[in-house]
């Protein structure tokens, strides 16, 4: 309920131009937060797995000073909070993000098999370790500079879809961007409904177009032996459960699959004489083929005193 909630009030914020951005360790406050820029921020807490505990920790280790980079963030956040479950899940979060380097490359394996997260703690280690017996080196540096910094070793880059749901896992939702953006358009130009509007309507026959992500399925048979699905879609507004029967689901049961983004016709019914009104789908398809059915050309209208050579140049590259 309350990641529902919460849902929403990220879409109010973004109407009102009001950016919502995820946790960031020189940023986050325990709770959600205003940042300098107006930014409303995640906070430490909302991560799954960090606690009041390494919360407290990293905001009394930035007391004095921002964090300047990843060595000094692990250096200085109390040992007890710099370990394997925390930084992994600051990672998958987004919460080291400020940092510069791409979430991938916290998991990226040495030839021994040891993580960068584990030659990271490693690091902050023995530096604390130097630190408590001698504060300075013989050339008068800190120890920090003297111990040499782990860098990430060799890996591959992870796919959008994937990092923004380790991203939904530690924090219940997307912050850093939705799978759907990339179908924004087509949300907003062939949908006359979205997900959360959708059990309001009490109009008898009125015919509903939306779209959405699968993010739940279930298969299953009625009592006569007829297989059906129950199908979550999610968009930028909530999400709605769906029933599949009959026809359509044989002729959709291919498309019927977590991950996939779908977008579904049907027919505003009761469910028997007089009963509530729901939507029964009738048309389910995937959304990457939609653009291609619906829009059969783009119109720029461009000033003429703004054509330069370089935009018609880019503008060649479309056609």
């Amino acid at each position: 309920g309350n990641i529902e909630k919460i849902t929403q009030y990220m879409e109010q914020c973004k109407s009102a131009n009001l950016n919502v951005l995820g946790p960031d360790v020189n940023e986050s406050k325990i709770d959600f937060s205003v940042n300098k820029k107006g930014d409303i921020r995640f906070g430490l807490c909302s991560i799954k797995g960090i606690g009041d505990g390494p919360s407290q920790d990293i905001l009394d280790a930035r007391k004095g000073s921002a964090f300047e980079n990843l060595y000094d963030f692990v250096v200085r956040v109390n040992t007890r909070s710099i370990n394997k479950k925390t930084m992994e899940a600051l990672v998958y979060s987004g919460g080291l993000d400020s940092f510069g380097l791409e979430r991938e490359a916290y998991f990226s394996v040495n030839e021994k098999g040891s993580t960068f997260i584990e030659q990271l703690i490693k690091y902050a280690s023995a530096v604390r370790d130097m630190n408590e017996g001698s504060t300075m080196s013989l050339f008068g540096e800190d120890m920090d500079q003297v111990i040499a910094q782990p860098m990430p070793f060799q890996h591959q880059a992870w796919s959008v879809n994937y990092k923004l749901e380790k991203e939904k896992e530690m924090i219940g939702l997307y912050a850093s961007g939705h799978p759907l953006d990339p179908y924004k358009m087509e949300l907003e130009k062939l949908c006359n409904c979205s997900l959360a509007e959708l059990s309001n309507i009490d109009k008898q026959d009125f015919i509903v177009k939306c779209g959405g992500l699968v993010t739940a399925v279930h298969h299953s048979y009625t009592k006569r032996g007829d297989p059906y699905c129950k199908l979550e879609l999610t968009d930028f507004t909530g999400k709605h459960t769906f029933f599949v029967i009959k026809e359509l689901y044989h002729k959709a049961k291919s498309l019927l699959v977590e991950g996939n983004k779908l977008f579904i016709e049907g027919v505003v019914k009761a469910k028997w004489h007089g009963g509530t009104l729901e939507m029964s789908p009738i048309s389910i398809r995937l959304m990457e083929t939609i653009s291609e059915a619906y829009f059969k050309s783009i119109t720029l209208k461009i000033p003429v005193d703004m054509i330069t050579n370089e935009i018609i140049t880019k503008l060649e590259l479309f056609t």
